[in-house]
């Protein structure tokens, strides 16, 4: 069953998922499970998980629920903080590895935004 599961979430993201309860992350499984169910891919396709992962991690950081990692250094009693992640609004490379896996499973004549 090449379904993805909360460990394979969590796994793909490190820390930034550890605000995140189980139950909010196997929210996402569901929702992601039926876009890719819904753009054609078969629950039976060895890279479904794959792309349920990508969809999963594009719907997080769209809704903000990823937090942007926060980089800090220190120089004697100077330090700076700053964040590492694109702004939200631009926050577009799960949605773009999504989209470009699909189209690589699915093909470009079957493919639709």
């Amino acid at each position: 069953m090449p379904q993805t599961t909360i460990q394979s979430v969590r796994d793909g993201q490190g820390t930034r998922l550890d605000s995140l309860s189980d139950t909010q992350i196997q929210h996402w499984i569901d929702v992601a499970y039926n876009v890719v169910i819904d753009h054609g891919v078969s629950v039976d396709h060895v890279r479904f998980a794959e792309l349920q992962n990508y969809k999963i991690y594009d719907l997080l950081e769209s809704t903000g629920s990823i937090p942007n990692e926060v980089t800090s250094e220190a120089v004697g009693d100077t330090n700076i903080s700053f964040d590492t992640n694109i702004a939200i609004g631009s926050a577009v490379f799960w949605r773009e590895r999504f989209r470009e896996e699909l189209r690589n499973v699915i093909g470009f004549n079957h493919y639709v935004v």
